[in-house]
């Protein structure tokens, strides 16, 4: 079910969840950055956040961006709710891999209420999801902005997992719970290697939304040329 009151060709629900990831590691979200997640025109997000500012779902703030209303928000977290249930079943019980999962959950994310909290139930009530903290509570997890260059981590969770960082892991053969060694870090971001895999060039806010412990280095292999 859509936001009542708006009917638009892209899932409203999209841009919530969007602005939501994006004010929570910003402090507001920018249209550029909206259209860039979404894929869309900067034009199309003005016209969908308009729309969205006259039905109460979001605040304008010239110069700076958008954030949520309450009403914004609590539309927001359900749909990331329920985004996160599914992980949790396609990755658990149907045994896709944690992106084929992510990518699923967001095409099933908007299935009725009904049946996504039946299948809550079903999966036992789980409160951690794929993206998420670890399960076992094990080790002490930071993110990789706070990562020490030459030290290996273990990747444990995606904090907020925002399209971009999701398409770079991938790209550089990163799975959850794969190595990687800080190659680099500056004040702009990290150089990381990922063990058997490639390299991966992180600004710090993407470092941000990753959480990992720090392992050992010993047997650290990286992937032949």
């Amino acid at each position: 079910m859509g936001v009542t009151g708006i009917k638009f060709k892209e899932p409203i629900e999209d841009y919530l969840v969007t602005i939501y990831k994006l004010e929570s590691l910003y402090g507001e979200a920018r249209t550029s950055q909206i259209a860039r997640e979404l894929g869309v025109r900067d034009g199309t997000v003005s016209k969908v956040i308009k729309h969205l500012q006259e039905h109460g779902y979001v605040r304008v703030y010239k110069y700076r961006g958008v954030r949520l209303t309450e009403k914004g928000r609590e539309v927001a977290a359900r749909i990331l709710r329920n985004h996160r249930i599914l992980e949790v079943f396609l990755h658990d019980f149907l045994g896709f891999d944690y992106y084929r999962a992510h990518e699923l959950a967001h095409k099933m994310e908007h299935l009725p209420q009904e049946v996504i909290d039946r299948i809550y139930e079903k999966l036992g009530k789980p409160d951690i999801c794929v993206y998420g903290p670890p399960r076992d509570g094990g080790g002490r997890v930071v993110t990789l902005d706070a990562a020490r260059p030459g030290a290996c981590y273990r990747i444990v969770c995606i904090i907020e997992e925002l399209n971009k960082t999701l398409s770079k892991l991938r790209e550089s053969g990163c799975i959850m719970s794969c190595r990687v060694m800080i190659e680099s870090k500056g004040s702009k971001g990290l150089v990381v290697r990922v063990e058997g895999g490639g390299k991966l060039i992180l600004s710090m806010d993407e470092a941000k939304t990753i959480g990992a412990e720090e392992v050992s280095c010993d047997g650290f292999k990286l992937k032949a040329n």
